[in-house]
């Protein structure tokens, strides 16, 4: 009797041990299913993929000249568009200085203020404003200072705007024929030589082979044609 007692109270623990267990493994699978989870489900990372339209990069904006929105000027050519200009402002101004350091002076903060000015006066209407596609990096200096303007023909601007530039080529050389009339010497002629140099043949040069030479848009600009 006692044996077959024992029996039946083990069997009894048993078959709750075994309900126990069913009953787990059904919260489990409940607890899956509510979250997404479960077999099929085990490997695969938990990604959030963007959304057509919201998530992905938007397209670039329409700007007229598909050429100047693609184009990317390197900063070597940058460097090698400006450096022989500044170059013949350093000429420009120890020439003048040679005058009347006074008149160096002048001459040099009006290198400074003609580069401003052309920002102002001509950038804002070119192509290139406000891109990369700039040879001399104006494209990304001026709107720094200006805003855009439209409705002008860029050709027509640039030609009425650029005589800014021209005291910068053309002081120098006055200065130096008047030094060398009134006290010739070879330090003078030397300096006058070079600036021509710089300033009539390397600077287009540079434009015309470095600089301007990978443009699209080159036909509308003054300084190529």
């Amino acid at each position: 009797m006692f044996s077959k007692e024992v029996l039946n109270v083990s069997k009894s623990r048993t078959r709750g041990k075994d309900k126990w267990k069913k009953g787990e493994k059904g919260k489990g699978k409940a607890k899956d299913k509510a979250s997404g989870g479960g077999p099929e489900a085990k490997g695969k990372p938990d990604v959030a993929y963007p959304k057509p339209g919201k998530d992905t990069k938007a397209p670039e904006k329409e700007c007229g000249i598909h050429p100047k929105c693609t184009r990317v000027v390197p900063s070597w050519v940058v460097l090698a568009d400006n450096f022989p200009t500044l170059t013949m402002f350093v000429l420009g101004t120890i020439l003048i200085c040679l005058v009347w350091w006074p008149f160096a002076v002048a001459y040099a903060l009006y290198c400074g203020l003609s580069i401003v000015l052309f920002w102002g006066l001509i950038c804002p209407y070119c192509h290139h404003y406000d891109t990369r596609a700039c040879p001399c990096g104006y494209g990304v200096l001026a709107p720094k200072v200006f805003k855009p303007k439209e409705g002008r023909d860029f050709r027509a601007v640039f030609t009425q705007n650029i005589a800014i530039m021209f005291p910068t080529f053309f002081l120098p050389p006055v200065a130096g024929a008047v030094l060398l009339y009134f006290d010739f010497t070879y330090m003078v002629l030397g300096l006058l030589i070079a600036f021509a140099v710089v300033a009539f043949a390397i600077i287009p040069l540079i434009s015309k082979f470095v600089g301007c030479k990978g443009c699209e848009i080159k036909d509308q600009c003054p300084w190529m044609t």
